[in-house]
């Protein structure tokens, strides 16, 4: 699988084959602690029918709150490309994973 933190987990049963799915089929998008910016593209990739989600999303609980862990947007990774070409035309390709 090559995502170590993934391996080894005592998942409940069924959970493993489902995340190591998630991982073929998702690719990283965006990493980042601004909320704004995940919302803002979360809309965009919305409205062009995109499936997307944010992993990490509730790790502040474990971080206090004080956003020293990144959250990362995941979309379908057969539609990362036509993502990309979203959030680039929206100014914000700087914020984008290198491939």
């Amino acid at each position: 699988m090559g995502h170590g933190a993934r391996q080894g987990r005592n998942w409940p049963p069924g959970v493993q084959p489902l995340i190591e799915r998630v991982i073929e089929v998702m690719e990283e998008l965006i990493r980042t602690n601004n909320v704004v910016t995940l919302s803002f593209v979360g809309t965009l990739l919305k409205e062009a029918g995109i499936r997307y989600f944010i992993a990490d999303e509730n790790m502040s609980v474990l971080d206090g709150s004080i956003n020293a862990l990144s959250r990362r947007l995941m979309v379908d990774a057969d539609r990362a490309n036509e993502a990309r070409k979203l959030v680039e035309g929206a100014g914000l390709g700087d914020e984008l994973r290198d491939t």
